[in-house]
């Protein structure tokens, strides 16, 4: 649900939008806690798909009982797959929305299929627009700290890429330093 208010600011209109997410249920469809009601958003799988819904900006990893030689990706800016060897993939949700994934064998036959739906967390966030062209968006529970999502402006999305960046090189190089 998207909640919009505009607030006048002198010289300036500015858009705040607060969104609620679905409640918290089982990720993975016939996967680790089967037992577990599916997702209602899997109700649409197909059969012989498996079914996975993965909070945005979150990675979820999946095992291949065969070797991969090819993967198809309905639509990349939904969710997108990297290959970890020939038999693990790990699923990277990119924007809110729906995709399907086939991963198929050196015959081009399919090994698995998966449906799947990109949601929201369950946290809440603010977006704050100020203009056409910057956006901002923050993470509330229960202070708002500013998040980075790809929606966000170029220029503020490189700006964040970087601080992120520097600051997993300092974690890498004391991690090596560690195991020395």
């Amino acid at each position: 649900m998207y909640v919009t208010r505009a607030l006048a600011v002198p010289g300036r209109l500015l858009s705040i939008a607060l969104l609620s997410a679905l409640p918290a249920a089982p990720v993975l469809a016939g996967g680790p806690g089967a037992g577990d009601a599916p997702h209602p958003l899997c109700a649409g799988a197909e059969q012989g798909e498996e079914c996975m819904v993965v909070i945005i900006d979150h990675l979820k990893q999946v095992r291949i009982d065969e070797p991969v030689k090819t993967l198809l990706i309905g639509n990349p800016a939904i969710a997108d797959v990297n290959l970890i060897g020939e038999t693990h993939a790990v699923i990277t949700a990119r924007a809110v929305g729906s995709t399907n994934i086939f991963f198929l064998d050196g015959d081009n036959e399919p090994i698995a299929q998966y449906r799947v739906y990109v949601r929201e967390g369950d946290a809440r966030r603010v977006m704050l627009r100020r203009g056409p062209d910057q956006l901002a968006q923050y993470q509330c529970s229960p202070r708002c700290e500013r998040t980075l999502s790809q929606s966000d402006s170029a220029k503020q999305f490189a700006e964040q890429t970087s601080k992120m960046q520097g600051a997993a090189s300092l974690a890498t190089d004391a991690a090596k330093s560690a195991s020395k």
